[in-house]
């Protein structure tokens, strides 16, 4: 079994600075680039020298043996995700100076890096998936309490979709006092959801309800809520979209929304980026017990 030794944390959120300083705590030497004008006080690896911080890119890839970029990787396809460093690591450099021994972790992996080493998807992983699905959905609800001047209790809920993000908040707007509504293509998680306490219909009975609901959350990666559906969401509710790309909405679907709109995209590193890092961590030792 492989040894994890040398890690290179290139660009991402406040999630990779905590990953680096958990893989250091298990003996790893990290090194982060990218991530020098992080601004809340919370790079405590910087501070305490846990983690080495260089200047250029060559000396971050210096033998390497395993690399952690964001998730996902890039936000424009040309470079990666870096909010916290006035550098621009373009995604055609990174590929040609990455040693093709190393094992490199990310989400939504562009084919270049494929092409040159050897890669693990996050946004491909179910058992990251299930463990990043909590911290998602208390983010979510977080950011409700923030966008809404009302309180949950005994608010309308709408979830579009049943997987993991959907299962996690379900059952605490339920604990909260909230109505749940659960609309799902497969009539196993309709049987699921209502097993949770959530009232579980097919997505096509939505249009009929849509004006029913304070709080939406969609959590299914493609365009499923039409621009008929978007209108008749009641004005004063707030429509959370919680999916990765393509989204619930169509640009049509939502110029036709009546309601407050927000894109909850990357919540775990925005708003609970300690244990969002360490679940990156832990899943990135695991894979390295099983090489």
């Amino acid at each position: 079994m492989p040894i994890l030794e040398r890690v290179a944390v290139i660009g991402g959120d406040r999630r990779a600075i905590y990953s680096a300083i958990k893989l250091n705590e298990k003996g790893a030497s990290c090194t982060l680039f990218g991530l020098e004008e992080e601004p809340t006080g919370t790079c405590r690896g910087f501070r305490k020298g846990l983690c080495k911080a260089p200047y250029l890119l060559s000396e971050a890839l210096k033998e390497v043996q395993t690399l952690l970029l964001p998730i996902p990787v890039s936000a424009d396809d040309k470079a990666v995700f870096a909010p916290f460093s006035d550098r621009t690591i373009l995604l055609s450099d990174l590929a040609e100076a990455i040693p093709p021994s190393v094992l490199l972790f990310g989400g939504k992996i562009p084919d270049l890096f494929k092409e040159k080493c050897r890669c693990h998807d996050f946004l491909e992983d179910p058992v990251f998936a299930a463990a990043n699905a909590l911290p998602t959905a208390e983010s979510a609800l977080g950011l409700v309490l923030l966008e809404r001047e009302g309180i949950l209790w005994k608010s309308s809920c709408a979830l579009f979709g049943y997987g993991n993000i959907a299962k996690e908040l379900t059952s605490r707007l339920l604990a909260l006092g909230c109505t749940v509504t659960v609309f799902a293509r497969r009539e196993d998680a309709r049987r699921e959801a209502e097993k949770a306490g959530a009232i579980a219909l097919p997505l096509e009975s939505a249009l009929e309800l849509s004006s029913h609901f304070d709080l939406l959350f969609n959590t299914i990666p493609a365009p499923v809520i039409s621009p008929a559906l978007a209108a008749g969401f009641q004005a004063e509710a707030l429509y959370m979209e919680l999916a990765s790309k393509p989204y619930g909405l169509s640009a049509e679907a939502k110029s036709a929304l009546r309601c407050s709109y927000r894109l909850a995209s990357g919540l775990p590193g925005k708003y609970c980026p300690k244990r969002a890092g360490e679940i990156l961590a832990d899943r990135i030792l695991e894979l390295y017990e099983n090489i």
